[in-house]
């Protein structure tokens, strides 16, 4: 994957259930203190100054107070504001996608466009 990295770019990543916490842990904290990641013998250099990761929707809250990268970095909690969310008119969009998805679902149109 190439990817032009410009300035105000940053690397978003969601984090879900992890059957090891402790390796999840220690890739946190190569990501998040140094900028890399390895893996066996390959060793990735972030190219972003900026790195959010998301804790969300966890089935087990204590893997969050269990990381030892959420002790060495303070937690933000975000919170949804539905008044500002905006939904872009372009029928391509994310959400128009899975809107409209649903909608053929509940109206049985689906396979019939």
């Amino acid at each position: 994957l190439e990817v032009q990295w410009r300035t105000w770019h940053c690397l978003h990543l969601d984090i879900g259930p992890a059957p090891q916490p402790d390796l999840l842990s220690d890739a946190l904290v190569q990501l998040g203190l140094w900028g890399v990641m390895q893996a066996e013998s390959m060793v990735c250099v972030v190219p972003c100054d900026t790195i959010f990761v998301e804790l969300a929707n966890l089935s087990n809250p204590r893997l969050l107070l269990g990381l030892a990268f959420c002790q060495l970095v303070p937690p933000m909690v975000a919170r949804f504001q539905i008044s500002s969310f905006y939904v872009s008119p372009s029928p391509r969009s994310p959400v128009q996608v899975v809107c409209r998805t649903l909608d053929a679902l509940q109206n049985r149109t689906l396979d019939s466009k």
